[in-house]
């Protein structure tokens, strides 16, 4: 982003599962297993690698801790940016 003319701003690309509030903690264990057994896959791998993403998995707890340290920042970026939905 600096190279942009934004400096001091710093974005994050994550992607991960979400479900509706409330999913049964097994469904959770479930396909949080799935989803990081999937990231073992050597083509899945190779092509999250090439488009430059990093690879991490992880567990359920901390995809939720970063989509709540996440969400703070991006709703002071749509509001400040006066975006409305559509």
């Amino acid at each position: 982003m600096g190279e942009a003319g934004f400096n001091g701003v710093e974005v994050l690309n994550w992607q991960g599962l979400v479900g509706p509030k409330g999913l049964p903690a097994e469904i959770v264990r479930v396909l949080n297993a799935a989803g990081n057994k999937a990231l073992q896959d050597a083509g899945l791998r190779e092509n999250m690698l090439a488009q430059g993403n990093e690879i991490a998995g992880g567990t359920p707890e901390q995809f939720a801790a970063l989509v709540k340290s996440e969400a703070p920042r991006w709703a002071k970026v749509v509001r400040d940016a006066k975006i409305e939905p559509e």
